[in-house]
């Protein structure tokens, strides 16, 4: 079977070292399985999942606001429940934490792509928007509450847009669309998809994986990632500039969390170790000293 029946994205695995799996299914729904468990596929429906109003603004992006989509991922990680304008974003702590298999495989970004560069919001928190040392065009200051208090947030809000994002207009190499903000791009730009943190039956999961609903962006080539290997080492090193962003985040909103125990792990990983996911983080351990496989 080289395609998925749902999605038509390429299988991966042979059933026998690895379960066979679609390339858009998330990881947690098969890196726990045995090799000969699948095949497993993704999501994919039909059916909209939007309004035509949000698809409309947005271009069909879940989650236009990118700030909203960066406190959910925190919060997976977050230690004590986060709220967000008044609503508990986390209302259960997860069981675990587990950094993924998937972490330890490199991401190339094919020339040309622009599938990130849709209409979201561009934001950044004071320090990070300082080091423009200018105003930018089309940004704004706007408040958010977190826990209680307020927080300054500076935005550029491009869902009102009818075209890409503002900011494609540098010329790359070869002639392509580049991101006219480099290399201070937004956090949710520059990790996605290298960091995608989820919620997955009660454990929460830093992962590298392509889009969940990938099937359903028009635009293509896309992301892919290859594995590491001894000419790619030191390894690791962006995965861990994005987590100290994350980390910078959720320490301006106040937010306690186990980010650095995870860039701590990563500080230690050498190419060799077994790739498997590891458990960095356990609600009745509080902290596990030595990270182990699963």
């Amino acid at each position: 079977m080289d395609q998925c029946p749902k999605c038509g994205g390429s299988m991966i695995g042979d059933g026998y070292t690895t379960v066979l799996h679609c390339e858009n299914a998330d990881e947690p729904t098969y890196e726990f399985l045995e090799p000969d468990a699948g095949p497993v596929y993704c999501d994919f429906k039909e059916e909209p999942t939007m309004s035509n109003e949000i698809i409309a603004n947005t271009g069909g992006v879940g989650h236009p606001d990118s700030t909203g989509k960066l406190l959910h991922q925190i919060a997976c990680l977050a230690l004590e429940p986060v709220a967000l304008d008044g609503k508990v974003l986390n209302p259960t702590l997860p069981s675990k934490i587990v950094i993924g298999a998937s972490m330890f495989r490199n991401f190339v970004c094919p020339e040309g792509c622009k599938a990130c560069c849709l209409r979201i919001t561009l934001d950044y928190t004071p320090e990070e928007y300082a080091k423009f040392n200018r105003s930018m065009d089309g940004f704004n200051e706007r408040k958010i509450n977190v826990n209680g208090k307020d927080f300054s947030i500076h935005t550029c809000d491009q869902r009102v847009r009818s075209a890409d994002c503002m900011y494609l207009n540098h010329t790359a190499r070869n002639g392509c669309p580049g991101c006219g903000l480099w290399p201070s791009v937004p956090l949710s730009c520059e990790s996605a998809p290298q960091i995608q943190i989820r919620m997955v039956r009660g454990n929460s999961y830093i992962l590298k994986c392509p889009f969940s609903r990938a099937w359903a962006f028009a635009l293509k080539p896309q992301c892919t990632f290859t594995a590491y290997t001894v000419t790619d080492a030191p390894i690791l090193v962006r995965e861990r500039q994005l987590l100290w962003r994350f980390n910078h985040w959720a320490t301006y909103l106040g937010i306690p969390t186990v980010i650095p125990a995870a860039i701590k792990f990563l500080d230690s990983y050498q190419i060799g170790n077994p790739i498997k996911p590891y458990v960095i983080w356990e609600k009745d351990h509080a902290a596990v000293k030595q990270p182990s496989f699963i």
